[in-house]
């Protein structure tokens, strides 16, 4: 029988929150990607994370560079869901 491992990617993911999450996900069973803008610190939070994350340094609030990141990936939706406070302004949506 073949073994189904999920693939989680984290925008946001070098630090907070979105660092606590792979922390929680990673395993042998969930992928994890994390992301960010800031290089150095999406570095230094993957070798936090024992380097068995993957990384992608991209600005997400930059769709070109969303979409750039999910062919590259090979991934074929990325949703980026927004707090309940922000919704009003701006809900969630779809980005690839």
């Amino acid at each position: 029988m073949t073994k189904t491992i999920q693939h989680t990617v984290i925008i946001g993911g070098s630090s907070g929150i979105g660092l606590a999450t792979a922390r929680k996900l990673l395993g042998p069973d969930m992928k994890v990607t994390i992301t960010g803008r800031n290089e150095e610190k999406l570095k230094s939070a993957w070798k936090s994370l024992g380097g068995a994350a993957g990384k992608a340094a991209f600005d997400a609030a930059k769709p070109d560079e969303v979409r750039q990141f999910s062919r590259a990936s090979g991934l074929s939706t990325i949703w980026c869901w927004r707090p309940a406070a922000a919704r009003a302004s701006a809900p969630s949506r779809r980005l690839t």
